[in-house]
């Protein structure tokens, strides 16, 4: 059963991920790269994150559909609720699609974005490239938060929106 819960995890209000994975029989919450915490059994649907003071509950509305697990920091009031979904592995050519120079309005500098060894990279104006990580389709991670890659009705990459803690909807437009 514990194994049934391994999977990516989307959080809709801030487009975060969250994967709970299962090695060598044992289940871990994983933030990043950097920061995992192994999860321990409290009731037949219900994981402590051993560390942080997080509770974690899967459930489902039928048999047939994907988990939905909520997460829960002790002493608040609110849990956030994660749904499963699959996780994004693009190709060299859907990466391709992002790349490009990206601006805004409400910030200055210009990001852009390529394709480098089988990733899609930012790179940033004083800044370190860096590597993005796929999450849910046309969204990855990065050190500086979410970034959800915008469509036009043919398809074509337009934009992305950057959520970044409390930096939340900084849209971009793709230059042509």
């Amino acid at each position: 059963r514990l194994a049934s819960f391994a999977g990516l995890y989307w959080d809709k209000k801030d487009e975060g991920t969250l994967s709970v994975v299962l090695k060598e029989g044992k289940l871990s919450a994983v933030f990043s790269a950097d920061e995992s915490y192994p999860l321990k059994p409290v009731a037949e649907s219900r994981l402590r994150m051993v560390g942080p003071p997080i509770t974690l509950e899967f459930k489902r509305e039928q048999a047939s559909s994907p988990w939905m697990m909520s997460l829960q920091r002790d002493g608040d009031d609110h849990a956030d609720l994660l749904e499963a979904r699959p996780e994004f592995k693009p190709s060299a050519e859907q990466l391709a699609a992002f790349a490009g120079a990206y601006s805004s309005e409400e910030i200055e500098p210009v990001y852009r974005f390529s394709v480098d060894a089988g990733a899609l990279v930012m790179k940033r104006l004083k800044s370190k490239p860096d590597k993005l990580e796929p999450t849910i389709t046309d969204q990855f991670s990065s050190s500086i938060g979410n970034l959800h890659f915008l469509r036009d009705a043919e398809g074509r990459v337009t934009g992305f929106v950057l959520n970044a803690g409390r930096i939340r909807g900084v849209k971009f437009k793709k230059a042509p």
